[in-house]
């Protein structure tokens, strides 16, 4: 009985604390161990990394309640009608159980308060119901040495333009650290992370052309800019700023629609969904329509625009390490 009064306490614990995640999220983390099973995850960030713990905390709860339900069905088993023995092992069984049930007890309350609680990504602090995101600022990526590289095919993409060629260099950083003959298990290639077919051209030419990868890259852009739904009143700037008051997600560096160019580049610009009973990343929110937002901004049930939340956040860190260069 004490034992499972403990864990309830835990359990509470736990669900009293988690606000508190939200104050480290927005800071890099380099984690000091890896956790066993998710060695190539990306913990680049303390939600990422506390996402993790939790996964491997479900799959040890998993795994030791099955098999202390093993033990305990074994000595039940084994007891020859002992019923000290039988007690015992019922003990253990009933034990596990409870355990089991608690661990998945806590993900089903997580998950229908927020799906996002589950997840522990930036997005559970990246919205209201409003629209609006946190105040806490975006952090500063470490910018590749191989992108010095391309410093002048950047200069030349963005036409003078030093925010999109910040922004090119920030997806660069993000897509490949600026490597131009990674493959993705996707089969995106080359510098800019291009699927052959929105390209146009194939992946092995993508790898050995990161110049014209960039090109790519920075008219594909452009094109979003054009595509993005101006009819729902998303505003799509094209400069920065360090006012603090014009952006609309992850970060208060740059003007609003920075955010939306750099999740145009991931999720597409377009209004139509890509998976079966999703909005498409530029539909209006229905869960978040005040103001006007597009569907891979809001924090509510965001679904498959988690990722794509946290890949503009990764963007703009690699963006304000530029933007700040001298």
């Amino acid at each position: 009985m004490k034992n499972k009064k403990k864990l309830l306490l835990l359990f509470l614990s736990v669900l009293v604390f988690l606000p508190a995640l939200t104050v480290a999220g927005p800071f890099d983390y380099t984690p000091m161990e890896k956790i066993p099973g998710f060695e190539t995850a990306d913990t680049s960030n303390f939600y990422n990394y506390i996402g993790i713990v939790y996964q491997f905390g479900l799959w040890a709860v998993g795994i030791s309640a099955m098999l202390m339900i093993s033990i305990g069905g074994y000595m039940y088993m084994t007891s020859a009608g002992n019923t000290t023995s039988m007690g015992k092992a019922r003990g253990i069984i009933t034990d596990a159980l409870a355990g089991l049930i608690l661990a998945m007890l806590s993900y089903l309350i997580l998950y229908e308060i927020n799906p996002d609680l589950v997840k522990l990504t930036g997005g559970a602090t990246g919205g209201s119901a409003t629209g609006t995101v946190s105040t806490a600022p975006i952090s500063t990526g470490t910018l590749a040495i191989g992108c010095n590289n391309y410093t002048a095919a950047f200069a030349s993409a963005s036409g003078g333009d030093k925010n999109l060629q910040c922004l090119l260099i920030g997806i660069a950083n993000a897509e490949s650290s600026c490597n131009p003959t990674i493959t993705s298990p996707a089969n995106a290639c080359g510098l800019m992370q291009f699927l052959p077919a929105t390209a146009g051209i194939s992946c092995a030419e993508l790898n050995a052309n990161p110049i014209k990868s960039i090109q790519l890259a920075a008219d594909y852009i452009k094109k979003n800019q054009t595509t993005i739904p101006s009819s729902s009143g998303f505003n799509v700037g094209k400069k920065y700023s360090l006012s603090e008051n014009t952006v609309s997600y992850g970060s208060f560096l740059y003007d609003t629609g920075n955010d939306d160019l750099i999740a145009s580049y991931s999720a597409g610009s377009g209004k139509l969904a890509t998976t079966p009973g999703m909005k498409g990343p530029f539909e209006i929110s229905s869960d978040c329509p005040n103001p006007i937002t597009p569907a891979w901004q809001c924090h509510i049930k965001p679904d498959g625009f988690s990722e794509t939340q946290k890949y503009v956040m990764r963007v703009q860190s690699f963006q304000k390490a530029c933007l700040l260069k001298p």
